[in-house]
């Protein structure tokens, strides 16, 4: 679970790239650690009250269904985490090797212009 929460930690770093460069270099350029810190600490903590928010909501929006579901063939969680990883994967090599290609090698990647 460590090891999990260092990767997932890791890759929110630079999404979105503009926003969170904005916030690095003004993090640097206070010359305060703490400061640096605390927001890369509130970056990090908002991420993780909405999924938790998201996780809760659909916990008990489906009033205990989904976890009677889920427990009532073990198969049913495998397929679920399986499919899980498969996207976050996928949505990993797409936004952290393929978009790192784009205007070096490739010229098709779309981009968002903030």
């Amino acid at each position: 679970m460590v090891v999990l929460g260092a990767m997932i930690g890791g890759f929110l770093i630079g999404r979105p790239f503009p926003l969170f460069r904005k916030m690095f270099r003004a993090a640097a350029e206070s010359g305060n650690p703490l400061y640096g810190a605390a927001a890369f600490s509130l970056q990090s903590l908002g991420n993780i009250v909405i999924m938790t928010v998201l996780f809760l909501v659909l916990t008990y929006a489906t009033g205990g269904r989904l976890r009677r579901w889920l427990a009532a063939n073990p198969r049913r969680m495998t397929v679920l985490t399986a499919a899980a990883l498969i996207v976050a994967g996928t949505f990993t090599f797409l936004y952290w090797d393929v978009r790192a290609l784009n205007g070096r090698v490739i010229d098709w990647y779309p981009t968002i212009t903030w």
